[in-house]
């Protein structure tokens, strides 16, 4: 499963991509959980955690907006994260 960060994610993980195996039928509570024990990070100044930009994120799978977090997903998918944008 592609996992795609964007913005204050990125930053947190200290990187754009990566390529994570899950099996079929994996959901996306399980992938949350899974990104935060690989990415636990530290606070430094008024960056915030992956955990706590995680909670406030949006998340697509295949370019489609995923709201149902126990929605079977697929080895191939692409998940992005999404956290909240400033500006307009």
């Amino acid at each position: 499963m592609l996992i795609r960060y964007f913005a204050a994610a990125k930053a947190a993980t200290g990187v754009e991509q990566e390529t994570l195996e899950f099996s079929d039928g994996a959901v996306l509570t399980e992938v949350v959980r899974h990104l935060i024990k690989l990415h636990p990070g530290t606070e430094v100044g008024h960056a915030p955690t992956l955990a706590k930009i995680l909670a406030r994120s949006s998340f697509l799978r295949n370019e489609v907006a995923l709201r149902d977090f126990d929605e079977p997903l697929g080895h191939a998918d692409v998940i992005d994260i999404l956290p909240p944008f400033a500006g307009g």
